[in-house]
């Protein structure tokens, strides 16, 4: 795995800065450029095995929802390549997710890019800073806290 990289959502162009490799160990953060799904193996477990949805859907949903927000704040009126780039984006979310089981620490970050605890306060908040604090404690050598390893049947 060592010199790997991964796409980040459907992005062919665009590799996620946090796969680096510090002693052949890869992180992976689910919310690269701040903007991801954002789901921990808790809510995976649970939104499987109770609430009993479709993962591929929800993911999916939760990701164009992401995707629409961030452009209408970006562009006044979408193209429709614009809907067709976001559509193809979000339809690659749940693929990428199951890729999560290959890296050895996975910071689930619920505080997408439109979320006010990265930037409106002096300091990162809430699921914002503990992602930040986590990648900081990993490039440091230490072991980063708030961090999951996913197994491979984790998703469906």
């Amino acid at each position: 795995m060592h010199g790997e990289r991964w796409p980040a959502h459907g992005r062919e162009d665009s590799r996620l800065t946090m796969a680096n490799r510090r002693h052949d160990t890869a992180v992976l953060m689910l919310a690269h450029d701040r903007q991801g799904v954002g789901v921990g193996c808790e809510v995976v477990l649970f939104l499987h095995n109770e609430a009993r949805v479709s993962l591929p859907d929800l993911v999916t949903d939760v990701m164009r929802r992401k995707l629409l927000r961030r452009a209408q704040r970006q562009k006044t009126q979408l193209s429709l390549k614009d809907l067709e780039e976001i559509e193809r984006r979000a339809g690659s979310a749940y693929r990428e997710l199951k890729e999560a089981h290959h890296f050895e620490y996975v910071i689930p970050n619920h505080d997408g890019e439109d979320s006010d605890n990265w930037e409106a306060f002096y300091h990162p908040l809430g699921d914002a800073r503990r992602a930040l604090l986590a990648v900081v404690a990993f490039l440091r050598g230490e072991g980063p806290k708030g961090v999951e390893k996913w197994e491979k049947d984790l998703l469906p």
